[in-house]
């Protein structure tokens, strides 16, 4: 069983079992993540982890196993309106998505980051490059580390 960090809605997680998922709010829950994701503007569920120290891709109820150095993430305008968020492992395109970002009307009154309101912009920069998938690596390493001493 595997358990993603629900960047959409706070106190709420992705359990993934045999490539399908379910979410749950469960206060509790953040002891056991193992990844994060979130659901796209057109309600398709993605996300990464890491399970037994491999890095994992999850898209339309299939988990994909990326090493770091062989998966390439782009987010970026289309048009003027639309982005597109593209996921490519070994050379093979996995995901592909257009979409609208939210757009906080409210920005331009107080600072709020574009990645607030976007989780397809959030999981981009978490897998902008081979350093950033590594660092995610290592977070999720000390998240468990740090739960199983307490």
């Amino acid at each position: 069983m595997i358990t993603l960090r629900n960047y959409s809605e706070l106190g709420s997680y992705f359990v993934i079992e045999h490539n399908h998922y379910s979410i749950i709010k469960d206060k509790d829950r953040h002891k056991e993540i193992q990844g994060v994701g979130g659901v796209s503007e057109d309600g398709q569920v993605v996300g990464i982890y890491v399970e037994n120290e491999e890095l994992n891709f999850f898209y339309n109820n299939q988990s994909f196993l990326a090493r770091p150095e062989k998966l390439v993430c782009k987010n970026e305008y289309v048009s003027s309106l639309e982005r597109c968020f593209n996921v490519t492992i070994e050379g093979k395109e996995i995901c592909n998505i257009i979409y609208k970002p939210y757009i906080d009307p409210g920005m331009i009154y107080y600072d709020a980051d574009p990645e607030e309101f976007d989780v397809l912009l959030y999981l981009s920069r978490l897998m902008k490059d081979e350093e950033s998938l590594k660092e995610f690596m290592n977070g999720m390493k000390l998240i468990k580390e740090r739960h199983k001493e307490a």
